[in-house]
């Protein structure tokens, strides 16, 4: 979703190439003087906005040299070293056994434990959050070091967003993480209902909530330094400027007929399925005996395959291995290179994997920003981890003469790609409604152009929130999209698309709101007896015009203290 949130619009107008030094700090001082804000309404999705004057605060803080040297925050406890490193030998998707974790925040949240962890491993660095208290955790999640050597904001977010739920699929709690430089004195989250001070220490910072309110995310990032330097990084409704492909485009030499000569010729190359312990594969037909899984790099828990006539294979964690199946001719249609992305537990970053036919011995992806990363191959199989804010990239294919044998340039992610038809931006106030408290919400919906249909709501403590949705034939009938606290009020917005003709908020001791929709839209006011700072739990359901319950949402809520 995209958000119409003026505070993410800061320093938007500094664009400016990424320095290839690190700036003094006279320097960072002398472009920060001049400060520009601007207020636009946005409809591309979500992307990590590159500041210009944030590699200089970067350096300025002193940089990621601890994470860079794997040594952020302080040694884990020994029986959650140990723990890691168990988990590792249990599974051939582990880390290697050396892999040194590291405890960077330990903090209680209204009486809740939170421990996140981190460690590097080769060209990625990874976190893990473990909701103590909750029995949950998530990750490991990964970014890779490229990205902090060539950092071009204080403040990398690994996990923008994410939510623990309980088994009614209710929130249990919101979180937001990430990797800091040295120097911050304070990090921000602005998320729905307001502002909140993250945890800092060990190089990360960490926000958590307990029992949120529906749809409650983080939208932007604030990083602080202790000279009172603020730079704000958003997560939802920036777009990044248009930037052509880097990096070679034409074929130097030829590989007449590619192949991979070890796959056909049936040798065990890595390892089969039946060798790998715990793997998923419910409804993988793919999988057959003819699969072979190799570890490109020795210190990631990425495999990428081969099976079948041809199929591509990725797999990470637990779960089912992604699979990209060709026939023959068409799987070796782009040259000597046959490529699949992944996505990782966020949009920030997206994993390039790929085969690349013999005769190819070296395979680079080149970077929007001018950067190279060199991807991690082995017996035909090559993996790398890419942020996904400096797409477009183009993969290279080096023979042993270093002359280029294949260049695929992949689309950009449906995210960054996407642009919103102009026409579809244009907004016009469509209701009103009113809280019992006194706040007020106005709702405005722009005509669908394109598949596109753009919707904001301004409240009258300032807020807006909206975005630019994408039509779809799919999916929910009803679906509550947030509650926006408002003063000392609270709104239920969500969509309904038909057959549903009519909403209705209802609370367990039979209190009802009614409302049409609007263009599919819906604005619900909650009602001054269920104005508490006890949470609450509602239920949203569409009605047909002939009075049948279409679906039904549940909703949880309640204001902040």
């Amino acid at each position: 979703m995209n958000e119409f949130d003026t505070r993410v619009f800061d320093l938007l107008d500094a664009f400016t190439p990424e320095p290839r030094r690190w700036p003094d700090w006279q320097d960072v001082l002398r472009r920060t003087r001049s400060r520009h804000t601007r207020r636009l309404v946005v409809a591309a999705a979500a992307a990590v906005v590159v500041l210009g004057c944030a590699a200089g605060v970067t350096a300025a803080l002193g940089g990621f040299h601890a994470w860079l040297s794997g040594t952020p925050g302080k040694p884990a406890q020994k029986a959650e070293q140990e723990k890691f490193r168990r988990a590792n030998e249990q599974t051939y998707f582990g880390f290697p056994k050396n892999t040194k974790l590291r405890e960077l925040i330990r903090t209680t949240v209204e009486g809740k434990l939170y421990v996140l962890l981190g460690f590097r491993s080769g060209e990625s660095l990874c976190l893990r959050l473990k909701a103590v208290s909750l029995g949950h955790s998530i990750g490991p999640a990964c970014a890779p070091a490229a990205r902090l050597r060539h950092a071009s904001a204080p403040i990398l977010p690994v996990i923008p967003n994410f939510g623990f739920v309980d088994k009614h699929n209710y929130p249990t709690a919101a979180t937001s993480f990430g990797i800091a430089a040295d120097g911050l004195s304070r990090v921000i989250v602005h998320a729905v209902d307001g502002d909140h001070r993250a945890a800092l220490a060990g190089n990360a910072y960490l926000w958590v909530q307990n029992e949120p309110n529906t749809g409650q995310r983080a939208l932007s990032v604030t990083a602080v330094s202790s000279g009172r330097t603020r730079l704000t990084l958003p997560f939802e409704g920036a777009t990044v400027p248009s930037r052509r492909p880097r990096g070679p485009a034409r074929i130097e030499a030829r590989i007449a007929h590619p192949t991979v000569g070890w796959y056909l010729r049936g040798e065990k190359r890595g390892v089969g399925h039946m060798e790998i312990k715990r793997i998923r594969t419910e409804g993988g037909a793919f999988i057959d005996d003819s699969t072979r899984f190799v570890r490109p790099d020795p210190n990631s828990n990425v495999l990428v395959g081969l099976t079948g006539q041809w199929c591509l294979l990725v797999a990470y964690g637990a779960s089912g291995p992604s699979a990209s199946c060709d026939s023959l001719d068409s799987f070796w249609s782009q040259g000597p290179l046959n490529w699949m992305m992944t996505g990782e537990y966020s949009e920030q970053f997206m994993r390039i994997n790929g085969v690349a036919a013999d005769g190819v011995r070296r395979v680079v992806v080149f970077l929007a920003d001018g950067q190279r990363q060199r991807a991690a191959l082995r017996d035909n199989l090559f993996t790398t981890l890419v942020a996904t804010a400096e797409f477009p990239a183009r993969i290279v294919a080096y023979d042993e003469a270093g002359r280029v044998v294949g260049v695929i340039t992949p689309p950009t992610p449906f995210l960054l790609r996407e642009r919103v038809p102009r026409g579809a931006t244009r907004l016009r106030p469509v209701f009103r409604v009113q809280a019992p408290r006194g706040a007020a919400a106005v709702a405005r919906i722009g005509r669908l152009v394109g598949h596109y249909q753009c919707w904001r709501i301004d409240f009258s403590t300032g807020h807006s929130r909206g975005a630019c949705d994408r039509r779809s034939i799919t999916g929910p009938w009803i679906s509550v999209d947030l509650v926006q606290p408002a003063g000392d009020d609270l709104f239920v917005a969500g969509h309904a698309r038909a057959p549903i003709t009519r909403v209705q908020l209802e609370f367990p001791n039979g209190d009802v709101r009614r409302v049409r929709p609007v263009a599919g839209l819906f604005v619900i006011p909650v009602p001054r007896a269920h104005l508490s700072t006890e949470r609450q739990t509602a239920f949203v359901r569409g009605y047909s015009k002939e009075g049948w319950v279409i679906q039904r949402q549940g909703v949880v809520f309640k204001v902040r203290r």
